[in-house]
Order: C-alpha cells, then sequence, then structure tokens
C-alpha cells in the first residue's frame, strides 16, 4: 500500500518507545512522514504545530490519554477536520463508546496487522469522511472494502447492532487474547526449561572440558614441574614400587626411568644396613599414612648404581590416591654440603686456634658494653682466669677512664672504624695497663682488636728520661768546657805576662853589664 498524494504527514502519539520505533519504521518505509509524540499532551501541542494529514494515537498515554486528546482535537477549529486513528487492545465495550464520544474516526486493534493498519491509513488520507450522514433520507452513506453502502437503519438500531457485534468481538479477542497469552505462557515456560535444560547439558560439557584440559594442564605442569626439578623425585605404592622416577634421580643414582619403575626402592638405592628399619617404616605408612620421617626432612646414606655410597637429605610426605596411600620422596644429594661443612669446621679450628694464641685480644660487643666473643688472648690481658668470667663482666667497667669509651663511641658513630685509640685498661687484679685499640661499628656491635703496648709505654717513658739525663749531663758538660776554656785563656794570658815580665828582666840586666 503505498500513498497516493506525493507525500502525507503523520502525527504518531505513542508512549511505548519500542512500538513508537516499529510504527514509525513501517509508515517512514511507505512513504509517509512521521513525527512522534510520547503522550497527548505533547501529541495535541505537535498537531497545533504540524498540522498534519493524519493521527495515529494509543489510548492509554500519561499525561493525558487518546481518548482526551482526541476530544479536544475535533473541538479545536483548526484541528477537527484531522482524522484521528485510535489503537487500542480492545478489552471493554466502554472503550468503544467513549471512542465515539471523543470524534475518533475510527479503530485499530493491537497487536494489529500491519497491512491491514496501512490499508486504514490509506483509506482516511484517501477520503477522511469515510461515514455520511444523509438527513433527508434519513441514511448512512459510507464506502467499504471497494464497494458503496446506504443503511437507512436507525440511530438506536444501528447503535445496538454495533454494540452487539463489538461485545461479540471483545468475548471472542477476549478468549483469544487468553488463549495467546496461556500458549504464549506455555511456551515461555517450554522455552525456559529447553534453554535451562540446553543450558545446564552446555554448562555441564563446558565444565567436563574444562576440567578435562585443566586435568591435562595439570598433569603436564606436573610432569614438566617434577622433570625439571633440582632434586630427585620419586613416587612409592604399596609395598614399596617405585612409580615415578624424575630426570634428577636418574642422574643422582644412575638407573634410569626403565630401569626404576616397579622396582622395590629400598632393594635399589638403601644400604644394607638401613633396608629392615626402612622397610618396616613404609609399611607403618602404606597401613596408616603415618611415619616417623613423614612431613620431616632427615639425612640418610644413599647407593649409587655403582655401589658407592653418598649423604642425601629425604623429605617424604603422602597423598591417598583411591583410598591407597601413596609416598613421595624429594631427595638431595648433600655430598658437596657435607664437604663444605667439614672445610668450614676446619677452617672454624684454624680460624680460632690462631685467634686464642694471637698476641693480639680480639673482642665483640653490643652497643651496651656486654661481651658476645673475647678470645684467650685478651683474657690473658686483662688479667681474668677465663672467658667466661670476663664476659660476666661489663667491658664499660674495665675502662680506667670512663670518657675514652665515650668518645670512642663518638668516633666509632661519626666515622664506623678508629685506628690506633690508645685506652687504659684496669685488669681483674687492679693493674692499669695501656692498650693501643683499633675498632669498627657493625649495625648493633663494635668488634676489635687491642694491643697491650704496657711495656712499649714504659720503655718509652724510660727512653724519655734517659734522654731528659742525657741532656742534663751534655748541658753540664757543655758548661764545664766553657769554664775550662775561660781557664785555658788565663792561664794562656798568665804565661803572657810572666812571659813578657821574664822578658823585660833580660833587657835591664843586659843595660846593667
Amino acid at each position: 500500500m503505498v500513498p497516493n498524494d506525493a507525500k502525507k504527514d503523520i502525527l504518531l502519539v505513542e508512549d511505548s518507545e519500542a512500538e513508537s520505533l516499529i510504527l514509525k519504521r513501517l509508515l517512514s518505509q511507505k512513504g509517509y512522514g512521521v513525527r512522534v509524540a510520547r503522550n497527548g499532551a505533547e501529541g495535541m501541542a505537535e498537531a497545533r504545530r504540524l498540522k498534519p494529514d493524519l493521527i495515529v494515537s494509543d489510548i492509554m498515554m500519561p499525561f493525558m490519554d487518546g481518548f482526551r486528546m482526541c476530544g479536544e482535537i475535533k473541538r479545536d477549529n483548526g484541528l477537527k477536520h484531522v482524522p484521528v486513528l485510535l489503537l487500542t487492545r480492545l478489552i471493554e465495550v466502554k472503550e468503544v463508546i467513549r471512542g465515539l464520544e471523543s470524534g475518533a474516526e475510527t479503530y485499530v486493534t493491537k497487536p494489529f496487522d500491519e497491512e491491514y493498519l496501512l490499508s486504514k491509513i490509506d483509506a482516511l488520507l484517501r477520503d477522511p469522511e469515510q461515514f455520511r450522514n444523509n438527513p433527508d433520507e434519513k441514511t448512512i452513506e459510507f464506502d467499504y472494502g471497494g464497494e458503496h453502502y446506504s443503511i437507512r437503519s436507525g440511530r438506536v438500531q444501528t447503535l445496538s447492532f454495533l454494540l452487539s457485534t463489538y461485545e461479540n468481538a471483545v468475548r471472542k479477542s477476549r478468549e483469544l487474547v487468553k488463549a495467546q497469552e496461556e500458549l504464549r505462557a506455555l511456551n515461555i515456560i517450554l522455552e525456559d526449561k529447553v534453554k535451562e535444560r540446553t543450558a545446564s547439558l552446555t554448562a555441564e560439557m563446558i565444565e567436563r572440558r574444562q576440567a578435562e584440559q585443566a586435568l591435562r594442564e595439570s598433569e603436564e605442569m606436573f610432569r614438566a614441574v617434577v622433570e625439571s626439578a633440582s632434586d630427585a623425585v620419586i613416587c612409592l605404592q604399596p609395598p614399596g614400587r617405585i612409580y615415578l622416577w624424575n630426570r634428577k634421580a636418574e642422574e643422582m643414582f644412575g638407573y634410569s626411568a626403565e630401569e626404576a619403575i616397579d622396582k622395590d626402592l629400598h632393594a635399589l638405592i638403601t644400604p644394607e644396613r638401613f633396608r629392615d628399619r626402612a622397610g618396616e617404616s613404609l609399611g607403618r605408612f602404606f597401613t596408616s599414612g603415618e611415619g616417623e620421617l613423614v612431613g620431616k626432612t632427615a639425612e640418610f646414606a644413599a647407593l649409587r648404581k655403582d655401589g658407592a655410597e653418598f649423604p642425601i637429605e629425604l623429605s617424604i610426605s603422602g597423598i591417598k590416591i583411591r583410598g591407597v596411600w601413596n609416598s613421595v620422596g624429594i631427595i638431595r644429594d648433600i655430598t658437596g654440603r657435607k664437604k663444605a661443612e667439614e672445610l668450614l669446621k676446619e677452617s672454624e679450628v684454624k680460624y680460632r686456634t690462631l685467634v686464642d694464641n694471637a698476641m693480639v685480644g680480639v673482642y665483640r660487643t653490643r652497643l651496651d658494653g656486654e661481651f658476645i666473643y673475647i678470645n684467650d688472648a685478651l683474657v690473658r690481658m686483662a688479667e681474668f682466669d677465663s672467658p667466661e668470667e670476663m664476659a660476666s663482666t661489663n667491658s664499660q667497667a674495665i675502662y680506667k677512664n670512663p670518657e675514652d669509651r665515650n668518645r670512642l663511641m663518638e668516633l666509632l658513630k661519626e666515622k664506623g672504624r678508629v685506628e690506633r685509640f690508645e685506652i687504659e685498661v684496669v685488669t681483674r687484679k687492679g693493674n692499669t695497663r695501656q692498650f693501643l685499640l683499633s675498632a669498627a661499628l657493625e649495625s648493633d656491635a663494635v668488634s676489635g682488636m687491642l694491643i697491650d703496648i704496657t711495656e712499649r709505654k714504659r720503655l718509652e717513658a724510660e727512653l724519655e728520661r734517659n734522654l731528659e739525663e742525657s741532656e742534663r749531663i751534655n748541658r753540664l758538660m757543655v758548661g764545664r768546657e766553657l769554664k775550662m776554656e775561660e781557664l785555658r785563656k788565663d792561664i794562656r794570658a798568665l804565661k803572657a805576662r810572666l812571659q813578657e815580665m821574664e822578658e823585660g828582666k833580660g833587657i835591664k840586666t843586659s843595660s846593667a853589664g
């Protein structure tokens, strides 16, 4: 159905956004110009502004319903000629009466057939006054379905007939609507059931696939972790048969996985002297899942394929698979660690021997002066009987001058290290000795070395006294030399005078003769 004029403007008054979109698209596709109003009040304002060729309006709307809006239009001299098509769900007969009262040209029921609605719109636009009264002949003439009709029935008869027809249509419509609603409800229930079952099956399938995928990924991850582990991983099932033997186990014990799988573990790698006890312990574990080594780490000896014995560190845990206890062992070769421990012990012994026999006192104290470590040399230097006896005394107590320690701590906090710091120490026997101290501050402790310089200080003092005495003697000797020189000068002067006197006497004697 295509409009026969160039273009007709239709005002669509509908509060439902979904239905207004459907109607607008339908009418626009047929070439009509369509404007939309959301309620009767807005529709009235738009009608006055646009002067449309046709108004299509819903009945139930907020602010102003379709009946009231239609009545307002028919009472408006500028709009009363505009045909109005009302959309209704055909619920009550009184709607027809209200529609007649409002002056609407026609009804179309919801849900509507699109072709039927378009045909009604086309007929109204082509001939808005489809029904005309002929008062002279008391007839009503109209065109319908392509034919012309002329009815002479009275108004009461016509209204009665129309109402009866409408009541029958309403009744049938109600039954149809009820049946449709029941069918729709049933379809919804069935669809929900199908969706629910489909969703359940889909979810179950997805969950199963995800579980299978997760299991595969978990197995692959477990295998990758086990194979890349830096320790031997060995799994046992009753009565002690190996079913997992990783790459590190192959390297550590010399047996390939093919050689080890399904073999008795203790017969394969446990030294004979330990097998009976290990077998009893494993038997108790498979019965109860408990054992003295479960959840613990212990050191043992193991055998390589070539019969060589080496130390290992073993950690055991238990897992229950299908009601059966399985043992998981993590084994680490600690040969290198044992050698390192032995070397460390030897080094510690050598170090302690060197420190204890050194002529240098070595100590370590907390910041408050409490001793942490004292070597034997320092014990001897401070005249204590043992390190324990000296440790019971706070280091602050051995300083003769407490200010020396305060100044030492200030320098340590400022520089972190002090070299050749001289202090005086009061020994346990009450003797005063002089030490040369070098120390370093390490977090919350002070470490240092002490050299006894008492004898050196005594020798230095004695040397200084000897030097002073030498100086005094030198000074005396110099004074004596000066006096001797003066005496010598006096003697020389006296001799000269005597000589002069002798020479004078000789001259006089000669003259007299």
